[in-house]
């Protein structure tokens, strides 16, 4: 299941203040391209700067600004306009397809990004939609080369001459009888692509898809071995499947998928939506489902969902542990996974608690009540007014960590009896590490025993005056915390302040080329154009910046490109 965290809100915290004057950064350049450009962006390096529109294309050094060469559509190849360019940054390579007509077939051209010359042409490799689905889809960056599929045939394509490496035939699908009238289909519905896994004990191919006009979905599983492409099974079945509101119109979202995935385990598949299948690899026989109702959606002239109220399943080498918020459980459970059968299931928990983690550690099942929460909303246009889509961040209360004991589901320790004094209005995410579990609430960050819940340490967040915590991450032995104001680094076996570091504001923070931390700092949540850089290390203000909605950092994490319409800008930090 894609169950994707914030940038990092879920993944940074703070401890410490630091007030520091934030440096600008420098200008290296302000350069523009020859025409306006209606496609621009940069290699992953940063040390190329394309742009393209129908009629041309062109390079800019990405450390200088000086123009390196133009590419006239019409003057090359005789078109007049071309259907699409693709540039792929990871190569530093462009392609180019004009449709066909009545009189030639489609071309396509491949250009290399370093001298703009042709790489290779041809009017082979499919049409439109093959060739840029093999180009977007099928690429391997290592090898250099992509998949085209055209009449049922796949064909692994060299990038730097186009030639055809291997040709491989797609095995038919079997149909035995006349499948019934499908009415998802007469909506224009078909299968939607999950996930795929490859199972090399079994050499198999796994494919999850799904289709469905509302979220109840038909959900299928296929194998295929993965060596001739033959077919060994399918199974089918019903599951509701949530589909965020908010997904396609909306960035910034921890959770902009459909909510659908799959997990290989032993001689075990199992497929994760609003619920829980295992599906037995080497018969394809459906073993057992558990249905769930841990969705908290709302419909009417104003939808809404609350997404992340509930963990996504925990599947060991012998069981399965889920959180099972339907009416009339509201519990944990263990689940045998070969069989299904119930090994046991926790106390009754309230009704409105929310458990969006949960953790083995030896013989402790860790659960985390609380956290960030995203709720999504609609509000269908009227009076010719558009439609609304919202998302905000809230965080649930009556929080706090429990400690289960993994063979019999017995409560052995909970932070509202061992840490009375602290009321959880937010419990980030735990990380286990060893013996020990990390997390925080809004004020204070723990370090816990796992097997009994004894505080090791506690810390104050408040003291340093960064905000409420937000999030935390270990990274390269120190632990990185993120508040609503700034961030902050701790030494994990101490607790002890490197430093704290306020930065205003902070609405999601990441980690720029394992060097520095950039902070979203803008006026409100929504508000993605505003950033200010930390360095990772020290806790130094490096600059801070505005009207800035993608910064494309280099791999010194120190230097940047921007974009702002026509123009193309670097700049770097101070003295870096």
């Amino acid at each position: 299941m894609k169950n994707k965290l914030l940038l990092t809100l879920l993944c940074f915290l703070t401890v410490g203040t630091m007030q520091i004057s934030a440096q600008n950064f420098e200008q290296v350049y302000k350069v523009s391209f020859p025409f306006k450009p209606g496609n621009k962006t940069s290699s992953d390096d940063r040390n190329f700067v394309y742009g393209a529109c129908e009629k041309s294309l062109a390079m800019l050094d990405g450390n200088t600004g000086k123009l390196l060469w133009q590419y006239d559509i019409l003057k090359s190849t005789g078109k007049k306009v071309m259907d699409y360019n693709r540039y792929v940054r990871q190569l530093n390579i462009a392609f180019l397809y004009s449709k066909s007509n009545k009189k030639e077939p489609s071309l396509k051209v491949c250009i290399d990004g370093v001298t703009g010359m042709e790489l290779w042409r041809t009017t082979e490799l499919g049409t439109e939609y093959e060739f840029q689905d093999g180009i977007k889809y099928g690429m391997d960056y290592d090898k250099k080369y992509f998949t085209v599929t055209v009449n049922d045939v796949d064909m692994d394509v060299d990038v730097m001459t186009g030639k055809i490496l291997s040709k491989d035939a797609i095995a038919a699908i079997k149909t035995k009888t006349k499948q019934p009238l499908d009415l998802n289909n007469l909506f224009g519905m078909g299968y939607r692509y999950a996930d795929i896994a490859f199972d090399d004990a079994h050499t198999m191919m796994l494919s999850l898809d799904y289709k469905g006009i509302t979220n109840m979905k038909k959900i299928r599983l296929s194998a295929s071995d993965y060596n001739t492409g033959a077919d060994k099974w399918e199974v089918n079945f019903d599951g509701t499947v949530i589909s965020p509101i908010c997904k396609d119109y909306l960035d910034g979202l921890i959770y902009d998928d459909d909510m659908i995935g799959m997990e290989v385990n032993g001689n075990y598949a199992f497929v994760i939506y609003e619920g829980i299948a295992c599906i037995d690899i080497r018969t394809g026989k459906l073993v057992w489902e558990k249905k769930l109702d841990n969705a908290d959606a709302s419909a009417g002239l104003r939808a809404k969902q609350v997404l992340g109220i509930s963990a996504v399943p925990l599947i060991t080498k012998d069981a399965v542990y889920i959180v099972d918020l339907s009416s009339g459980e509201n519990n944990l459970k263990k689940i045998d996974i070969a069989t299904g059968n119930v090994i046991w299931k926790s106390d009754k928990i309230d009704n409105d608690s929310r458990v969006p983690q949960l953790e083995l550690s030896g013989n402790v099942l860790l659960a985390r009540f609380g956290g960030l929460l995203e709720e999504q909303i609609y509000v269908p246009g009227t009076s010719g007014n558009p439609d609304v889509y919202k998302r905000k961040f809230d965080w649930a209360g009556d929080g706090g960590v429990r400690g289960y004991d993994a063979a019999t589901g017995k409560i052995i320790w909970d932070t509202k009896s061992i840490l009375k004094s602290d009321k959880f209005d937010r419990t980030t995410a735990m990380i286990v590490e060893g013996a020990n579990v990390y997390f925080s609430s809004d004020n204070i960050f723990y370090k816990v025993d796992v097997a009994t819940g004894k505080a090791a340490y506690t810390i104050d967040v408040a003291l340093f005056k960064v905000g409420k915590m937000a999030g935390f991450v270990l990274y390269k032995n120190k632990l990185i915390i993120s508040c609503d104001e700034g961030i902050a680094a701790l030494d994990p076996s101490n607790g002890n302040k490197f430093y704290a570091t306020n930065t205003g504001n902070n609405y999601g923070n990441e980690l720029v080329s394992n060097t520095n931390v950039l902070v979203w700092t803008g006026s409100k949540e929504d508000d993605w154009d505003a950033f200010a850089l930390v360095d990772i290390n020290t806790g130094t203000i490096l600059g801070k910046m505005k009207s800035t909605p993608y910064p494309y950092f280099d791999e010194s994490g120190n230097s940047f490109i921007k974009f702002d319409g026509d123009e193309v800008m670097r700049f770097k930090a101070a003295g870096k």
